[in-house]
């Protein structure tokens, strides 16, 4: 029997062994052939081996970096390994048996390929109640605080590690790690540090990120499903700057923000500078148990420059009223509706 023929039939006699679903029937007829030649346990004894050798590199500390990672390089270290650990087994076929051997190769590289497919990656979500502030330690030793109303998803790999803001607001003070960047997605927008002092806001219709210490590069970002990537060129920010991205337009000029005012929420302290009402009312209802509404979309873009306390949230409206041409009405189901004033804005 030609060598080819007999290395096709060990690697399907093998490959059924493997597929877990044997009758007896078939395993007599296995051993049947197997005594038929000294030849015939020889080419399926290959094969064992070949799987065996899978099997010890899969619980070598290589197999196991292999498994955690999709890096090319540990790729090549772990190929190259498994080249050593099978060379003997190649060596020791004849040179009819190449086709074998490709087969056999073939099943090492498809099995290497099925092993560096990305592991599942375990998400965390964390959410907040109205007017609650919560302290979060990530496993990175980062720390985030993360705001009333808040919710964020968080995601570590071996080559980065990843938030979501999905709604709210959150300062985050970011460990030191080249090689892993921290990368954060609120809407279109998503923020890549290494390590540093920032906070994200993220609005119906906008983000803001503002930073306390070090360098934040600010994409605009396509999102697509759970992931975004970044595109075109960063805003670069650094300590003391804040820049705003509306949904799906530019990104605003960069403006100046005192340090100490960067996340003065979490000493329970809300200060705006040229913010807008919309901006205020959306921060209020976050602290509030009550909904304050605007009446008209002509005063969402009313400019407030004011500083308030989070526990005056109830009263924010009649504030609000001192300083701005509106008027506040109080509703049923404690809610309250914010109109122009007479004679203000229409």
């Amino acid at each position: 029997m030609q060598t080819e023929q007999l290395n096709a039939q060990a690697r399907d006699w093998f490959t059924l062994m493997q597929s877990g679903a044997v009758t007896d029937v078939q395993r007599q007829q296995l051993q049947q052939w197997l005594s038929e030649s000294p030849a015939h346990a020889q080419a399926y004894r290959e094969y064992e081996a070949i799987w065996n050798d899978l099997g010890n590199l899969a619980a070598s500390e290589e197999g196991e970096a292999l498994r955690h990672s999709v890096a090319p390089g540990i790729f090549a270290r772990v190929f190259s390994s498994l080249a050593a650990n099978t060379g003997k087994l190649f060596a020791s076929m004849t040179p009819t048996a190449g086709a074998g051997a490709a087969v056999a190769a073939t099943l090492v590289v498809a099995l290497l390929v099925l092993s560096l497919r990305p592991q599942p990656v375990e998400r965390q979500s964390f959410v907040t109640a109205t007017s609650e502030v919560r302290a979060l330690t990530l496993e990175d030793g980062s720390l985030v605080t993360l705001g009333a109303k808040s919710e964020l998803n968080v995601w570590f790999s071996d080559v980065g590690r990843h938030i979501e803001l999905i709604r709210g607001q959150a300062f985050f003070d970011v460990s030191k790690d080249p090689a892993r960047p921290f990368w954060v997605q609120s809407g279109d927008s998503l923020v890549k540090v290494v390590g540093t002092q920032f906070d994200v806001r993220r609005g119906s219709n906008r983000t803001r990120v503002a930073v306390a210490e070090g360098i934040v590069n600010v994409f605009a970002a396509v999102v697509q499903g759970e992931d975004s990537k970044p595109t075109g060129d960063p805003v670069v920010l650094t300590a003391g700057k804040s820049v705003q991205k509306p949904m799906y337009r530019e990104f605003d000029e960069v403006s100046d923000v005192a340090v100490k005012d960067v996340a003065t929420w979490r000493q329970g302290r809300l200060v705006y500078r040229k913010a807008s009402l919309a901006e205020v009312v959306a921060d209020a209802n976050r602290y509030s148990e009550g909904t304050i509404a605007l009446g008209t979309g002509a005063l969402k873009d009313l400019e407030v420059t004011a500083a308030f306390k989070t526990d005056q949230m109830d009263v924010l409206p009649e504030m609000l009223a001192q300083i701005l041409p509106i008027v506040a009405y109080r509703e049923e189901g404690n809610r309250i509706l914010i109109m122009p004033r007479s004679g203000g804005s229409d």
